[in-house]
């Protein structure tokens, strides 16, 4: 998720998960997700979501 004037910015993706920040992709099982979106520009998040953001809603989450 790198536009062409954050290639230097270290700033990794938010994720996002159900509306709670998780620290890393690997912690949500594929099996259960109903849906990504991916947001180039973060500003909602404030400066967390600088580097872009990943947001993912599971099937069970999605039933809340």
């Amino acid at each position: 998720i790198r536009g062409i004037n954050s290639i230097g910015n270290p700033a990794p993706a938010l994720i996002i998960c159900d509306g709670m920040e998780v620290g890393t992709i690997n912690a949500i099982n594929i099996n259960d997700v109903a849906s990504v979106e991916i947001q180039r520009d973060g500003t909602l998040y404030g400066f967390k979501g600088v580097g872009g953001v990943i947001s993912i809603k599971t099937k069970s989450g999605a039933k809340r």
